[in-house]
C-alpha cells in the first residue's frame, strides 16, 4: 500500500518515478497534499511539486502514451498548482492561466480577485507599466470557457456559446457607464440581461465571480491598493509621475489618489522573497529548456556553428524554447559573446533596433554615431544586453519580467559585469533591464 503522502514531506512526493504515478491511489493522495498546499498557501512546496509533476508526467510523453487518463488528471494537478503561486507565473503562463482555466480556478474555491490583488500589490502594476493588468483583461477577452450550455445573442443577432469573453461583450454592450461599476451593477445585469436570465442559481453565482474579477482588473480601486502597500501614512514626490494610457483599453489612464505616486512599500510584502519565488518558478517552468539545451548540445556536437544555426531557426520560426536553449548552449561553451561579434547580419539587426528603441527628434545624429560606434563596443554587457533584449522582446515579444529573467541567467553564465545586465527589483518584486541610455554618442549603462 502507498505511503501516505500527506503526513510526508514533499520530497518523499518528488522522488517517485514516473510509473508509481499511475495508481488512483497515489493520485489521491498526491490531489490532497495540494488541497493542503492551498489551504496553507505553501508556495515553497507548490513550486517544488509543479516542477516534478511537469518533468515526471506532462514533459514525459511515454507516460501520456501508456497512461492518458492519469496524464489528463495530472494535468488537472498542474493547473490547480499554477493558481496557488499564481503570482509567481511568468507573464505569458498568466495570461494562459485566465485565457483557459478562469472557470477551474473558480471551481477550484480560489478567490481571484485577491490573488489578482496580490499580484497588483506586489508589482504596483496598475500604478506603473500596467503589464500585468493587460495581459489579465486580454486574457479574459479571449476565454472561451463556457457556462453550461447556454448561448448569447450577439450584436450582429447571431447566436454563440455563453462564454466567458461573449458574457463579458453582453456586460460592456449594456453597461450604463464606462467607468467604474459597482456590485448594484453587476447584479443589475444579471437579473435584467436576455442571455443571463437563462442562467442556473450556479452559473449565475459563477457569472457574478467572473464580472466582480473583470471591473476589479478594469477599474483597479487605487486608493485601497495604494494604502495596502504603505508602509505608513502614504507620502508623494513633489512631482507626479506621469502614467501613459495603454493602447487598446477602453478607459483613461490610471492614476493614484491625487495624481502622484506612492513611493512607499507594504511592510508585510517581503519583495527579495517575491523575486526568489519568481526565479524558483521560472527555472521550474524551463524544464523543456533544460531538455533542449541537451538535445542541441548532442544534435550540434557542441560546434558553435551549429548551435548557432541552431539559434538563427528558432528565431526566425519564433520557437521560444529552442531559442532561449541555444543562446544559453552558446554561452556555456564560452561561444556567445564571439559569435555576436561575427554576425553582421545580427549586429545589423541589433543597429537597427537601438535605432528604433532610443532614437527621438533631438538625439538622431547622437543615436546614429553611437550605433557607428558599436563595432568597437560589441563585447560591452551593454551592446550584450541590446542584443539579448532584440533577440527576446522584439523578436519574441518577450515581457520586461520575462526577459530579464532570462537575462539573469545568462549573465550568470557570462560571469563578470554580464552578471548586472538584468537584475531583480527589490522594491517592485520585478526582474528589469538594466537601462540602458546615449551618452557622448556611445552606448553606455
Amino acid at each position: 500500500m502507498p505511503q501516505n503522502l500527506v503526513d510526508t514531506d514533499i520530497t518523499n512526493i518528488v522522488q517517485k518515478e514516473p510509473n508509481d504515478l499511475a495508481n488512483h491511489e497515489v493520485f489521491g493522495e498526491v490531489a490532497t497534499k495540494v488541497s493542503e498546499m492551498q489551504r496553507t498557501d505553501s508556495i515553497r512546496d507548490a513550486n517544488l511539486l509543479l516542477g516534478y509533476l511537469n518533468n515526471a508526467v506532462l514533459s514525459n510523453h511515454e507516460f501520456e502514451k501508456k497512461h492518458p487518463d492519469f496524464f489528463k488528471k495530472y494535468q488537472g494537478l498542474v493547473t490547480w498548482l499554477k493558481f496557488i503561486i499564481v503570482h509567481t507565473l511568468l507573464d505569458e503562463d498568466l495570461f494562459r492561466l485566465f485565457r483557459d482555466n478562469l472557470i477551474i480556478g473558480f471551481e477550484l474555491g480560489f478567490d481571484l480577485r485577491e490573488k489578482v490583488k496580490k499580484i497588483f500589490i506586489i508589482s504596483w502594476d496598475p500604478l506603473l507599466r500596467g503589464v500585468k493588468r493587460d495581459f489579465i483583461l486580454k486574457a479574459l477577452s479571449e476565454n472561451k470557457e463556457q457556462l453550461g450550455k447556454n448561448t448569447i445573442k450577439m450584436r450582429d443577432g447571431k447566436f454563440e456559446p455563453l462564454n466567458v469573453a461573449n458574457l463579458l461583450l453582453d456586460y460592456n454592450r449594456l453597461a450604463k457607464s464606462d467607468g467604474p461599476r459597482d456590485s448594484l451593477e453587476e447584479a443589475n445585469y444579471l437579473n435584467e440581461s436576455t442571455s443571463a436570465k437563462q442562467l442556473s442559481k450556479g452559473e449565475r453565482d459563477l457569472a457574478l465571480k467572473i464580472l466582480q474579477l473583470y471591473d476589479f482588473v478594469r477599474f483597479p480601486p487605487l486608493e485601497e491598493l495604494v494604502r495596502e502597500m504603505a508602509l505608513s501614512p502614504v507620502t508623494f514626490p513633489n512631482e507626479p509621475k506621469e502614467i501613459k494610457s495603454k493602447r487598446g483599453l477602453p478607459i483613461k489612464p490610471l492614476l493614484p489618489p491625487s495624481g502622484k505616486t506612492p513611493v512607499a512599500i507594504n511592510a508585510s510584502i517581503d519583495a527579495l522573497e517575491i523575486l526568489r519565488q519568481k526565479y524558483q518558478s521560472y527555472r521550474i517552468q524551463r524544464q523543456k529548456v533544460l531538455q533542449l539545451e541537451d538535445e542541441i548540445l548532442v544534435k550540434t556536437k557542441g560546434d558553435p556553428e551549429g548551435i548557432k544555426k541552431e539559434l538563427a531557426a528558432a528565431s526566425r520560426n519564433r520557437d521560444k524554447e529552442r531559442l532561449i536553449a541555444s543562446i544559453k548552449v552558446l554561452a556555456r561553451q564560452g561561444a556567445l559573446i564571439s559569435s555576436w561579434q561575427n554576425s553582421q547580419a545580427w549586429q545589423q539587426a541589433v543597429s537597427d533596433y537601438i535605432v528604433k528603441k532610443y532614437s527621438n527628434k533631438d538625439n538622431n545624429q547622437d543615436v546614429a554615431n553611437a550605433v557607428s560606434n558599436l563595432k568597437i563596443n560589441l563585447g560591452t554587457p551593454e551592446v550584450m544586453a541590446e542584443f539579448l533584449q532584440y533577440l527576446l522582446k522584439e523578436k519574441l515579444g518577450m515581457t520586461e519580467n520575462d526577459s530579464a529573467l532570462v537575462g539573469s541567467e545568462i549573465g550568470q553564465i557570462l560571469k563578470g559585469d554580464y552578471q548586472s545586465m538584468a537584475y531583480g527589483n527589490e522594491e517592485s518584486g520585478s526582474f528589469e533591464w538594466k537601462k540602458n541610455k546615449i551618452e557622448d554618442q556611445q552606448l553606455v549603462g
